[in-house]
């Protein structure tokens, strides 16, 4: 093994070349990393670097590197802390557009916890219950890496590095007010301060990011963070703000549909339904627009999500009035190829409620609108079994002669659709002329 020896000559030549290609990682992708140690590394590397910084600090305090030191002593102490993250590539911090390697799967998995419901929805759950579990959100808190509760004097020790490091990264804001990564260490600040546990004090320092750098690469994640502590707070007006900030940054930002999710909520929980509808379709327009397919979902908790997506819809739409609302609103903002699915959720919302009627004017609204859609034989065959369900035998009677009549051989509907490629509907036919 060929031993690295640091020298305080070698740190202006370390902190030049951090100052174009930094390979080191933000707290958000240090969370939850092993260190995976190999020959090449160092034994007791990171010790003798902070050291060095250190003694850089102490010896040459009024050099033009000063800043970039004390930055770098303080993201160190927090590697320390959580682990060191490596890339096979390095990211040019001093290109805006270039976010940090990684940080896209930072970004998930920090992402994940408050969209990724914690179990499948049960058709008995409450709305209240509903709404609670779909619009989860886990803070960044700081816990023992086992999950064991430690003693108090050992906590003590491991809260000291993450603290040095915000007394560095304060110390640098104050010193160095024009150093051109001051967006970064008010990023590196406010996940210390999370990973501490002190949200109100990361909150403080991210709305300083906000305010100060508004066009700073990690600003949709900054607004995200601040719109979920605003969210659980019930501060609907702010959260509604910060959302909004990403959604106007577009599809480019990874956090936009999660923004646009949390934001048909945020309207929902204000009882803004329609505000809440655009927000929701617009989420499953850019669904459709990167290809995803709502009737072939492989992931299941990205199913999940989906489906809870759906209910809230239908929540909103029966706040507004039901299938009648439906109709108007696609007629107003145009047919969408998952239209379908929107009024078989709030058709079967209805039916779980045991509101038949409904159920039967929502599934007879969408075949009336589309009498040659794919699916309008199903939706009428879902509308002869609600009508059993509810115990209406003139219902069931006049809704087996319309499936009949508008599905027999010699239908429109067989224009369009070969019935040797849909031998249900034929099955269907038959049960029903018996």
């Amino acid at each position: 093994m060929n031993w690295f020896r640091f020298s305080i000559c070698t740190i202006p030549l370390i902190l030049s070349a951090c100052s174009t290609i930094d390979q080191q990682g933000t707290i958000a992708e240090l969370r939850n990393r092993q260190i995976d140690i190999t020959d090449e590394q160092l034994e007791g590397g990171l010790e003798k670097a902070m050291m060095s910084y250190q003694r850089f600090l102490v010896e040459t305090p009024d050099s033009a590197l000063s800043a970039e030191a004390i930055r770098r002593l303080a993201d160190l102490k927090v590697e320390k802390e959580y682990g060191l993250l490596t890339s096979s590539h390095g990211s040019n911090e001093n290109d805006s557009s270039v976010a940090l390697q990684g940080h896209e799967t930072a970004m998930i998995r920090d992402i994940a916890p408050t969209l990724m419901p914690d179990s499948s929805p049960q058709r008995s759950e409450s709305n209240a219950d509903f709404a609670e579990r779909a619009t989860v959100s886990k803070g960044v808190v700081a816990q023992d890496r086992d999950g064991v509760k430690q003693e108090k004097g050992l906590l003590d020790l491991e809260r000291a590095g993450p603290l040095e490091a915000i007394a560095l990264y304060q110390k640098l804001l104050d010193e160095y007010p024009l150093y051109d990564r001051n967006d970064q260490v008010l990023y590196q600040m406010s996940r210390a301060y999370e990973e501490l546990g002190q949200v109100d004090e990361a909150m403080l320092v991210m709305n300083r990011l906000v305010r100060d750098y508004p066009k700073s690469r990690f600003i949709d994640e900054v607004q995200f963070r601040r719109a979920e502590y605003y969210f659980t707070r019930r501060q609907y007006l702010d959260a509604e703000e910060a959302y909004l900030e990403i959604v106007s940054i577009g599809k480019k930002s990874f956090y936009y549909p999660f923004a646009l999710y949390k934001l048909g909520w945020t309207f929902y929980k204000q009882e803004l339904y329609e505000d809440a509808l655009d927000n929701f379709i617009a989420l499953f327009d850019y669904k459709v627009a990167v290809g995803y397919d709502f009737y072939q979902a492989e992931d299941e908790l990205e199913r999940q999500r989906i489906d809870d997506t759906f209910r809230v819809i239908s929540l909103s739409f029966s706040s507004l009035g039901g299938a009648e609302i439906i109709e108007a609103y696609f007629s107003q903002h145009g047919a969408r190829s998952y239209e379908d699915l929107v009024y078989s959720n709030l058709g079967e919302y209805y039916f779980d409620k045991r509101r038949y009627n409904d159920a039967n004017a929502t599934y007879t609204a969408f075949v009336a609108r589309n009498p040659s859609h794919f699916k309008a034989p199903n939706f009428q065959m879902r509308i002869i079994e609600i009508n059993i369900a509810g115990g209406f035998p003139s219902l069931v009677l006049e809704s087996k002669k319309v499936f009949a009549t508008s599905y027999g051989l010699q239908a429109d509907y067989w224009d369009r659709f070969d019935p040797n490629e849909r031998l249900e509907v034929i099955t269907d036919l038959k049960t029903n002329l018996t």
